[in-house]
């Protein structure tokens, strides 16, 4: 009999049998661009962490961040992504992700006294008061507090996508928490925040146009066997007589965090030492349309970071831009 102090076998017997637990399926993120679906019950996800996952369980987004250190090797920090639903702890590589909602809902299991703003539906902003009220001071947000919440939180994740940032941080990225600049014009900070939303809405697959020049090769039977990448194809049998064409090496070499999507994504549903996976490994329709859209959507990824650094370099790069220590 196995049992924790988080998990009881006899009391997960006990409990399952009662309920009908198909009620409490649902999907959480279990890595970048991959949902997979589970029981959020105590009984099978033996660490729920209700205070922050319930937030999540509501109209909600959040910023996932790792706390420190490169994701693997020599690349860049690349330990940034973002959910609208419940996500494994173990989002990265290097696990141990910090999650981050952007609003904060009182009646989902906690005190309402917190020192928040408050908002007439319920919600606030999961800000700090005096951040929203010192950057409405300098003209940087207006508008009701919820819609300053947002602003900031798009600000936020467009800045992170500065591959310029994560270059000239890196010291400081690998030992903490990446810092915020606060930008000097409004104009910068409307515009990384609008970058921000589009990242925000690609990584959320919130887009319906593929690529037009992806190019599915093959016709049937669409099973990973091996996967590879060669003359601008990503190959997901040996013969390479099938995959996915006119995809670029910089997108297939692509990280966040720690993964390399295009390549992790395949290989988590290729069979396994004799094995097949869990979920399956021969590509339907649906499986096919999705895999594309992690093709685009990491290729429109690209294309935005590097608007994004062309951006700050138009308000005079850095670090000259931003309210920063030494600037």
């Amino acid at each position: 009999m196995c049992s924790t102090s988080q998990w009881s076998y006899q009391r997960a017997r006990t409990e399952l049998s009662a309920i009908n637990w198909k009620e409490e399926c649902d999907k959480v993120l279990y890595r970048p661009f991959d949902d997979r679906w589970t029981v959020l019950n105590r009984n099978v996800v033996t660490i729920p962490r209700k205070r922050i996952m319930n937030q999540l369980c509501k109209s909600n987004l959040a910023i996932c961040i790792g706390r420190q250190g490169q994701a693997t090797g020599n690349d860049p920090w690349n330990l940034i992504f973002c959910t609208s639903k419940p996500e494994d702890y173990n989002l990265f590589a290097r696990g141990n992700n910090i999650c981050l909602p952007r609003d904060f809902h009182p009646d989902a299991g906690q005190n309402k006294d917190i020192g928040f703003l408050d908002l007439e539906n319920g919600e606030v902003p999961n800000i700090n008061a005096e951040i929203i009220q010192s950057w409405t001071d300098l003209g940087l947000c207006s508008g009701p507090n919820k819609k300053k919440g947002e602003q900031i939180f798009n600000y936020i994740y467009g800045f992170l996508h500065s591959h310029e940032y994560r270059l000239r941080y890196g010291a400081f990225l690998a030992m903490e928490f990446p810092r915020i600049f606060r930008p000097r014009k409004r104009e910068l900070f409307e515009k990384i925040g609008h970058f921000g939303e589009l990242l925000l809405s690609i990584h959320m697959m919130k887009f319906k146009d593929l690529d037009p020049s992806l190019k599915l090769i093959g016709s049937d039977n669409f099973k990973i066997e091996k996967v590879s990448y060669s003359q601008d194809t990503i190959w997901i049998n040996a013969e390479k007589t099938k995959g996915f064409g006119n995809v670029t090496e910089e997108v297939w070499r692509f990280k966040i965090g720690g993964y390399q999507v295009c390549e992790k994504w395949l290989k988590d549903r290729q069979e396994k030492n004799g094995r097949k996976p869990r979920i399956g490994r021969t590509l339907e329709k649906n499986d096919l349309r999705h895999y594309q859209k992690i093709i685009t959507g990491i290729g429109q990824t690209i294309y935005i970071m590097r608007q994004i650094d062309d951006l700050i370099n138009d308000f005079e790069g850095w670090p000259r831009a931003f309210a920063t220590k030494d600037s």
